[in-house]
């Protein structure tokens, strides 16, 4: 890990494309047949994906989006919900020409991949979730909470969710240390300036609304899960609540790993991935 820069030295071009009201920034890279269409988390943006971009774009067209109201996207003055964010996936798939993806998404990402594929099913290829959870009953965000949120900075609710994300460095074997501290340092950073405190609380309350628990067992295409053991923000047992409910899916759980694999272990993630995409199932 030492010969591994962090930050890396980003170097991809930002690029926006109009969908209805609003312009969508995303990285396009990569010419190869088939398109790696990758989806962040809550407070995320294209560069979660450095590591994954990096590597697959050799042979694969890659594609990473800023969610509506993340990273460099715009956001309406209106609520957002499920249906609009996969409505914006879809008419960029169809602006783009792009008739079949190969579908990742990470935490709420992985939420709106699996709506994605509920919806247009013809248009998904083979799905991979990280760290996610196919959400549960709705529940109201407390007040108080809100008005929490509402009365701080979004440097403080970054590291607050870093914290809840991430293994305690204490906890952490020492050749991993060093490298995990700058990643977290890097992220934390790039989050910070991702969102804003209106869109935090917006998408806080549309991923509490989404619940999709009675309906996963209807995704058909090969479906590739993966999750850290150690993950404190969205617990393991959603995964295998996945698992067990995706007919056709595989679940790689990652040993000593909080919530983000794609980044924590990114060697062993794109190998996993590679594999799940040339084969359709993947031995750990």
């Amino acid at each position: 890990m030492n010969d591994i820069e962090i930050p890396p030295k980003i170097n991809y071009e930002d690029k926006l494309i109009q969908i209805g009201k609003i312009k969508l920034n995303y990285w396009e890279e990569g010419n190869g047949p088939e398109t790696l269409f990758f989806i962040h988390g809550f407070t995320g943006n294209v560069e979660e994906w450095y590591f994954q971009i990096s590597h697959f774009k050799k042979k694969y067209k890659v594609i990473a989006i800023d969610l509506r109201g993340h990273g460099k996207s715009e956001m309406e003055e209106k609520e957002v919900n499920a249906d609009d964010i996969t409505k914006d996936i879809n008419s960029f798939l169809e602006k783009k020409g792009i008739s079949k993806i190969n579908l990742i998404g990470h935490s709420m990402g992985g939420m709106i991949a699996q709506y994605f594929t509920l919806k247009y099913p013809e248009k998904v290829k083979k799905l991979v979730l990280i760290s996610t959870t196919p959400g549960g009953p709705q529940r109201k965000i407390p007040e108080s909470y809100i008005n929490f949120i509402k009365s701080t900075t979004v440097d403080n609710l970054i590291n607050m969710l870093s914290k809840s994300a991430s293994i305690p460095l204490k906890k952490m074997k020492p050749e991993r240390r060093e490298f995990y501290k700058k990643l977290q340092k890097w992220s934390v950073e790039r989050r910070s300036k991702a969102i804003s405190i209106d869109t935090y609380i917006k998408y806080l309350q549309t991923s509490s609304k989404i619940n999709l628990r009675n309906k996963v067992n209807e995704i058909k295409v090969p479906t590739l899960i993966l999750c850290g053991d150690k993950d404190r923000l969205v617990a393991k047992t959603n995964s295998e609540f996945l698992n067990e409910n995706i007919p056709n899916s595989n679940l790689i759980m990652f040993p000593e790993c909080g919530h983000a694999p794609q980044r924590e272990y990114f060697v062993k993630f794109n190998k996993y991935l590679s594999q799940f995409l040339l084969e359709g199932n993947v031995i750990s």
